[in-house]
């Protein structure tokens, strides 16, 4: 893994340094542990049905860039959007670019701050970017800025109190996921996934009984207020059973339908079905192919020799790195790293069945589909300044 934590999981994010150290908010619910939430029997089941794909590579156009950002598809095009400029370029499904949009900016159809670290589309084509500062902005299907706000978290307790008092139904407890810059949207909400503090920093911290068992996962935004309305959700039951795997514990998930999300998480081989109420309707899945799984528990007992754990665990470990479903084919695709210096590899469920285990030149997830194709996020070689996508067809 190429710097995984430091920079991004995928494709370069400067910010989460700054995530891990930083602690921040929601609001209150229950406080159940997690085993009250996983009620349903696991499956396994492999029907593997694409045992040759075909595969490709393709450049995208040269274009000025700060060399990092993130891939989307829609509309039978690849939108590039630059992390650090704002820029949001549009190529075919060839790599040819077509035009720029966007940019840093006070005028109708620009970002007011650099630093975009999470994008999502609505479903009826408006588009929502959210800063590093929480700073995040909506525009409609023509690009055409329609809010600019912050990010409203509840404030139950000063951050003071709870670094030494754990509180795990309060938003303050948590930071935004900026490692994996993961966000899905309807047309009323956005889901955020949460990261907790470091051994160090608080006594509520990735690596603590009480995280495991009581942490949530997902931050609730109403896209009109602004406003934070809950935050919910409960980590896999083995993170309890097993500490020294619990550095693997951001959330990977996405939206089935409105009313049904997937999560997985690093370490854990199981893909979870809930409603939006989290309540559990399935697990399933199949421990991605010749994982290096001889996971090693930290010790640290300040937030750097964590974070240093933390970087060495991503890189060499067997870990899962992203969780997209792709309706126009109704497949659930899930992308990890092997470890050990072992390559990476794509998973690819059908209605709870693997059906097909792809081999990666490297770490990617898959970004969206233009029909054959299925086509991965964009790695970024800083040297030749290129940008490159695969794609694959599952025939």
């Amino acid at each position: 893994m190429d710097n995984a934590i430091h920079n991004n999981l995928y494709e370069k994010n400067p910010d989460f340094s700054m995530a891990l150290a930083c602690i921040c908010a929601c609001t209150k619910i229950d406080t159940e542990s997690s085993r009250f939430f996983y009620t349903e029997s696991p499956t396994t089941e492999t029907d593997i049905r694409f045992n040759s794909v075909e595969t490709g590579a393709i450049l995208l156009d040269h274009v000025e860039s700060s060399l990092s950002g993130f891939l989307h598809v829609a509309n039978d095009s690849l939108y590039f959007i630059d992390y650090r400029f704002a820029w949001m370029y549009t190529f075919d499904k060839d790599g040819n670019l077509h035009e720029r949009r966007l940019g840093i900016g006070q005028g109708p159809s620009e970002i007011p701050n650099s630093g975009i670290t999470f994008y999502s589309q609505k479903p009826n084509g408006g588009h929502i970017f959210v800063g590093s500062s929480y700073d995040y902005y909506v525009f409609n299907r023509d690009l055409e800025r329609t809010q600019s706000s912050i990010i409203r978290f509840r404030q139950e307790q000063p951050v003071e109190y709870l670094l030494r008092n754990p509180t795990p139904e309060d938003q303050r407890s948590y930071n935004l996921a900026y490692m994996i810059s993961d966000m899905r949207s309807t047309n009323d909400y956005v889901f955020l996934p949460l990261l907790g503090g470091l051994p160090g920093d608080t006594d509520f911290h990735l690596n603590s009984d009480l995280y495991a068992d009581q942490a949530r996962l997902f931050a609730q935004k109403h896209i009109e207020s602004g406003d934070v309305e809950r935050i919910f959700g409960r980590l896999s039951p083995i993170f309890s059973d097993r500490p020294e795997i619990r550095h693997f514990s951001v959330p990977f998930f996405d939206l089935i339908s409105d009313d049904i999300l997937a999560v997985t998480f690093g370490a854990d081989s199981l893909i979870h079905h809930f409603d939006m109420d989290f309540r559990h309707i399935k697990s399933y899945g199949v421990s991605g192919s010749n994982m290096y799984t001889n996971y090693t528990a930290s010790n640290a007992n300040s937030a750097n020799e964590f974070a240093r754990h933390l970087n060495d665990a991503w890189s060499s470990e067997g870990v899962y790195t992203s969780l997209r479903y792709v309706p126009e084919r109704d497949f659930l695709f899930r992308s990890y790293s092997r470890g050990n210096d072992n390559g990476f590899g794509i998973q690819v469920y059908d209605n709870g069945v693997l059906v097909a285990d792809i081999d990666m030149p490297e770490l990617v997830k898959i970004s969206g589909y233009i029909s054959p194709w299925f086509y991965t996020s964009a790695v970024i070689n800083e040297m030749e300044e290129t940008k490159t996508v695969y794609r694959f067809k599952l025939e």
